[in-house]
């Protein structure tokens, strides 16, 4: 079958509590439980309220939450399904004529086969552990600033009104070499050479003179190494990546990953992961892999290794990861 590669970004709650003295934030997992009991229909866990929607409203709701049980009298996570649209929006659409010399283009309302309004929708899921969320990248979706407002004002309605304002925020590995394996390995290294340097590498000195020979105005070249049978070794590609930064001849060495990431900044590397997931014969994504591989992100980012090293503890608190302000997107 036909795979699509997905994004899952590792995030954690923040809550802007303020000089709130004695504020205890509360677990992410126990606020989606509280929403799921009391608010029973789509329309009561939608954000903005049913009664206020106007045209072209960015709109949210959470459509189911699941539960994985280890064992019979432990819980462990949440996945909730989330999802996101434009209230009325209206694509442009076409009768495909092709013996026409051009097609008209109108935007009507869509409906189903007894005349009820229909909306385009992106559904994406987000595993909860605790003051953690791995959220599922799904272009069109809103980006997670539209999911963090919606939570916030859903959890005052339904769980706890006095709850300060929900941001999510960004959580970078400290470890370059859990990155890269947990990554497959790295498949490529791109370096961009700068020809306007006092202490040139010979390497880039050289292209850099036959490139400005042959083109007017050439000033950065870039130059990539790629692997042909398995990844490139590791221990190699770090060693080379932390003695260029410090090279004055390179404007910038990136290091891509099997499973499309990129790493181009010392100390500070995204948590995220890509899987490939199957798409079924009805050309729908297989939310059960989603599922599986939210699950075990989780788990990846738990359990620790040999060493005891790990991003989150058990409540899904940052361990050996580093917290930023997330940027709103993804």
């Amino acid at each position: 079958m036909p795979t699509v590669s997905r994004s899952f970004d590792l995030r954690i709650v923040k809550y802007l509590a303020g000089r709130r003295r004695g504020f205890q934030p509360p677990r992410l997992d126990d606020l989606i439980d509280q929403l799921w009991t009391n608010a029973t229909t789509i329309g009561e866990r939608h954000w903005p309220p049913v009664a206020d929607l106007e045209e072209g409203m960015s709109c949210l709701y959470v459509n189911s939450v699941k539960r994985r049980r280890r064992s019979p009298n432990i819980s462990d996570g949440r996945i909730v399904e989330v999802v996101s649209y434009i209230y009325g929006n209206r694509p442009e659409q076409i009768t495909p004529n092709f013996r026409e010399v051009s097609s008209t283009i109108d935007t009507p309302a869509l409906t189903d086969a007894n005349g009820n309004r229909r909306e385009i929708v992106h559904s994406y899921r987000i595993g909860v552990i605790g003051h953690s969320l791995v959220v599922e990248s799904v272009k069109g979706a809103g980006g997670s600033a539209g999911l963090a407002v919606a939570l916030t004002q859903l959890f005052r309605q339904w769980a706890e009104p006095e709850l300060p304002t929900i941001q999510l925020v960004d959580v970078m590995s400290q470890n370059l070499r859990r990155q890269i394996d947990a990554g497959g390995g790295v498949d490529r290294i791109v370096a961009r050479l700068i020809h306007e340097s006092a202490d040139q590498s010979k390497v880039g000195s050289y292209l850099m003179s036959q490139l400005k020979e042959n083109v007017r105005g050439a000033g950065v070249l870039v130059a990539s190494i790629e692997s042909v049978n398995g990844p490139l070794n590791a221990d190699d590609a770090i060693r080379f990546w932390e003695e260029c930064q410090d090279d004055n001849a390179l404007d910038s060495v990136t290091l891509h990953l099997k499973d499309g990431q990129k790493v181009d900044r010392i100390g500070r590397f995204r948590e995220r992961r890509r899987f490939d997931i199957q798409v079924t014969r009805a050309s729908r994504v297989a939310v059960n892999e989603i599922e599986e591989a939210i699950w075990n992100y989780l788990d990846e980012l738990r359990n620790p290794d040999e060493s005891g090293w790990r991003i989150i503890d058990d409540d899904g608190r940052p361990v050996h990861g580093v917290e930023v302000l997330g940027d709103g997107h993804g």
